[in-house]
């Protein structure tokens, strides 16, 4: 059964070009070459409005980083917090011994304490002086001495406190605690650690990943353009948000939308460009700081753009881009065109082809003038197969007959030949068995004659040898007799 893929503002068509089989006793009026008939898909290209986008390399940012550090010197005696974990503001991340804080902050309140006797003292005093100074029962000099005393007592209430305050404050920072809502990381040290002598000691890192941003650099070409569209309005855009963008995660299909932030005002001198960055809404946190994704900007709308699939576009021996193009009288052309953009799976054309002509997007027709053009579905998407049989099922199936019956007797052909080299083959083998067979046969009958002969021979030896010891004992009875 055929099946119908839809495509996205083209009309498709199945077309078979059939070549007629030369058989003998036809006439020569025919001068097309013997072929088998050869199914092709076209498409009659039409122009629809098309919205240009441009894809980019970026890297995505957090919204908000803080570092934790100690800000006192001292020993970590707990971490309270899961590392890759989300973390409120204000909630206790570590804990540094905060013993010798405490002490610091009672010996503060002690001089402080101090202190307020002392001007308690000095306020005494100067309350005595004030009517015998104007009866000029003291001296103006103590008088003056005393009023000093307790300016002097007043300065040192006041640096008192700010010890207390200093000390208090200090107490509290060994409770380190996190400045941002977000996703802390990894610890930077373990408990029985010695921190921030002499440095403010890295703790763990906190990021917010809601909302996300994405930096990337354009040429400042296509900025100015996209400048262009916005303020002529070809390019939509949200009035409090600017224009919109997509962000992809390399290697995935997942994707995030958002809008463009701001572009920076200086163009890098080096390479023409311009950083760019983007607002993306993270929830779920899928778009992690530093991840590398591509980055989906519009550059304004065509109305009238011509694309074509990718498999349409070929390559000519000169490396040019070029289709098939099926023109008049049915014949097919190799026709140079001018390739834009990818969008998808798809060729940006942007000349060489208009609307309403047809194109091979499959099969293996070459530019020629074919015999036969049959037009099997005339636009696509069709119903052809509802409701049971009609005209276009009947001339599809005749059609895939031919194609049958000839890649059958070609088969066929085939198989006979190969089978015809199998038995030739078998009998060279079966040939040559029979050849080793014999003479395995031969060599296992001379390896035993030469076994009976090895045999019979030592037999010989042994009785020649009997007979030996035969005749030696005679000759010696003899001489003993003589003897």
């Amino acid at each position: 059964m055929l099946e119908h893929r839809g495509v996205r503002g083209w009309s498709l068509m199945v077309v078979v070009i059939a070549a007629p089989l030369l058989i003998g006793g036809c006439d020569g009026d025919n001068d097309v070459p013997n072929a088998t008939p050869r199914a092709v898909q076209a498409i009659i290209v039409q122009a629809r409005p098309l919205t240009l986008t441009h894809e980019w390399p970026g890297r995505t940012e957090p919204d908000r980083v803080a570092e934790v550090r100690a800000r006192v010197a001292g020993i970590v005696l707990s971490r309270n917090f899961e590392e890759g974990a989300d973390v409120e503001a204000g909630q206790v991340l570590f804990q540094i011994d905060p013993a010798p804080f405490k002490a610091t902050l009672s010996r503060a309140q002690g001089e402080l304490a101090k202190a307020d006797a002392e001007l308690f003292d000095a306020r005494a005093a100067v309350k005595r002086y004030t009517p015998l100074a104007e009866i000029e029962a003291v001296s103006r000099q103590d008088f003056d001495a005393a009023q000093a005393a307790l300016k002097s007592a007043l300065a040192a209430r006041q640096s008192a406190q700010a010890d207390v305050e200093t000390a208090r404050l200090e107490l509290d920072d060994a409770t380190v605690r996190a400045s941002i809502s977000g996703r802390i990381g990894r610890a930077q040290v373990t408990e029985g650690a010695l921190v921030g002598e002499n440095e403010a000691t890295a703790l763990a890192t906190i990021q917010q990943l809601d909302p996300a941003y994405a930096d990337f650099k354009q040429p400042v070409a296509d900025v100015l353009r996209m400048r262009a569209a916005l303020a002529e309005g070809r390019l939509a855009q949200d009035r409090d948000q600017g224009a919109w963008i997509s962000v992809t995660v390399d290697g995935t299909d997942q994707t995030r939308d958002g809008h463009l932030l701001f572009s920076d005002i200086t163009v890098d001198r080096t390479t023409g460009q311009v950083s760019l960055r983007g607002q993306l809404a993270n929830p779920d946190a899928l778009l992690l700081p530093g991840m590398y994704v591509r980055v989906h900007t519009q550059q304004g709308v065509d109305p009238n753009a011509i694309l074509v699939p990718q498999r349409a576009v070929r390559r000519s021996t000169k490396g040019k881009a070029q289709v098939l193009l099926i023109g008049k009288d049915d014949i097919v052309e190799a026709r140079p065109v001018t390739t834009g953009t990818m969008q998808g799976s798809e060729w940006h054309i942007l000349g060489g082809l208009k609307s309403g002509e047809r194109i091979i997007i499959g099969g293996t027709a070459g530019p020629t003038r074919s015999a036969r053009l049959v037009v099997l579905t005339a636009a696509y998407p069709a119903n052809l197969f509802s409701g049971g049989r009609n005209v276009a099922n009947l001339d599809l199936a005749e059609a895939r007959k031919d194609i049958a019956v000839a890649g059958y007797e070609h088969a066929i052909q085939t198989a006979f030949k190969e089978v015809s080299d199998a038995l030739a083959a078998t009998d060279t083998l079966r040939r040559e068995e029979a050849s080793r067979r014999s003479l395995a046969i031969s060599s296992t009958a001379s390896l035993r004659l030469s076994q009976a002969r090895y045999d019979a021979g030592v037999d010989d030896y042994l009785r020649f040898l009997k007979a030996q010891r035969t005749d030696f004992s005679n000759q010696n009875t003899l001489i003993d007799i003589a003897a």
